[in-house]
Protein backbone atom coordinates (compact mmCIF):
# COMPACT_ATOMS: atom_id res chain seq x y z
CA UNK A 1 0.00 0.00 0.00
CA UNK A 2 1.24 3.60 -0.67
CA UNK A 3 -0.21 6.05 1.09
CA UNK A 4 -0.20 9.91 -0.60
CA UNK A 5 0.26 13.19 0.14
CA UNK A 6 -3.43 13.80 -0.23
CA UNK A 7 -4.59 11.16 1.71
CA UNK A 8 -5.22 8.71 -1.11
CA UNK A 9 -4.02 5.33 -0.24
CA UNK A 10 -3.24 2.56 -3.24
CA UNK A 11 -1.84 -0.79 -3.52
CA UNK A 12 -0.62 -2.78 -6.47
CA UNK A 13 -0.25 -6.60 -6.82
CA UNK A 14 3.59 -7.22 -6.27
CA UNK A 15 3.96 -8.30 -10.00
CA UNK A 16 2.72 -4.79 -11.34
CA UNK A 17 6.25 -3.82 -9.23
CA UNK A 18 9.23 -4.26 -11.49
CA UNK A 19 11.65 -6.15 -9.36
CA UNK A 20 9.04 -7.08 -6.23
CA UNK A 21 7.69 -10.10 -8.18
CA UNK A 22 9.07 -12.54 -5.94
CA UNK A 23 10.05 -10.43 -2.95
CA UNK A 24 9.58 -12.18 0.25
CA UNK A 25 7.67 -10.59 3.40
CA UNK A 26 11.00 -10.11 5.00
CA UNK A 27 12.52 -8.27 1.59
CA UNK A 28 9.92 -6.49 1.39
CA UNK A 29 10.05 -4.75 5.03
CA UNK A 30 13.34 -2.86 3.32
CA UNK A 31 11.21 -0.33 0.95
CA UNK A 32 13.49 2.90 1.33
CA UNK A 33 11.61 5.90 0.31
CA UNK A 34 13.62 8.41 -1.39
CA UNK A 35 13.68 11.74 -3.75
CA UNK A 36 10.66 13.19 -1.33
CA UNK A 37 8.69 10.06 -1.69
CA UNK A 38 9.16 9.77 -5.75
CA UNK A 39 10.85 6.74 -5.78
CA UNK A 40 11.26 3.48 -3.66
CA UNK A 41 14.39 1.55 -3.44
CA UNK A 42 14.96 -2.11 -1.99
CA UNK A 43 18.61 -2.34 -2.06
CA UNK A 44 18.38 -6.05 -1.09
CA UNK A 45 16.83 -7.07 -4.56
CA UNK A 46 18.62 -3.84 -6.12
CA UNK A 47 15.01 -2.33 -7.43
CA UNK A 48 14.13 0.94 -7.63
CA UNK A 49 10.45 2.12 -8.37
CA UNK A 50 9.12 5.19 -9.76
CA UNK A 51 6.12 5.79 -7.72
CA UNK A 52 4.70 8.87 -10.50
CA UNK A 53 5.57 5.99 -13.00
CA UNK A 54 3.90 3.41 -11.29
CA UNK A 55 0.81 5.58 -10.91
CA UNK A 56 0.67 6.28 -14.52
CA UNK A 57 1.19 2.66 -15.33
CA UNK A 58 -1.19 1.55 -13.10
CA UNK A 59 -3.92 4.34 -12.70
CA UNK A 60 -3.27 6.50 -16.03
CA UNK A 61 -5.89 6.73 -18.71
CA UNK A 62 -5.12 5.81 -22.42
CA UNK A 63 -4.62 9.71 -23.55
CA UNK A 64 -1.59 9.77 -21.22
CA UNK A 65 -0.33 6.00 -22.12
CA UNK A 66 -0.48 7.65 -25.71
CA UNK A 67 1.54 11.11 -24.31
CA UNK A 68 4.19 9.04 -22.78
CA UNK A 69 4.74 7.11 -25.78
CA UNK A 70 4.77 9.90 -28.26
CA UNK A 71 7.23 11.96 -25.87
CA UNK A 72 9.52 8.51 -25.97
CA UNK A 73 9.37 8.47 -29.69
CA UNK A 74 9.95 12.39 -30.07
CA UNK A 75 13.19 11.77 -27.85
CA UNK A 76 14.44 8.95 -29.79
CA UNK A 77 13.68 10.86 -33.20
CA UNK A 78 15.44 13.83 -32.02
CA UNK A 79 18.59 11.60 -30.99
CA UNK A 80 18.40 10.48 -34.83
CA UNK A 81 18.81 14.18 -36.12
CA UNK A 82 14.97 14.97 -36.07
CA UNK A 83 12.36 14.73 -38.83
CA UNK A 84 13.49 14.55 -42.33
CA UNK A 85 13.77 17.62 -44.09
CA UNK A 86 10.64 17.91 -46.98
CA UNK A 87 12.11 18.20 -50.20
CA UNK A 88 11.38 21.07 -51.98
CA UNK A 89 9.04 20.81 -55.66
CA UNK A 90 10.74 22.63 -58.40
Amino acid sequence: MIALNNGAVVGFPLASLPGLERATPDELRHIVVEGEGYGLHVACLDADISVPQLLADQLGSTVMKRAVVRASASRANGLLGGRPRKSRAA
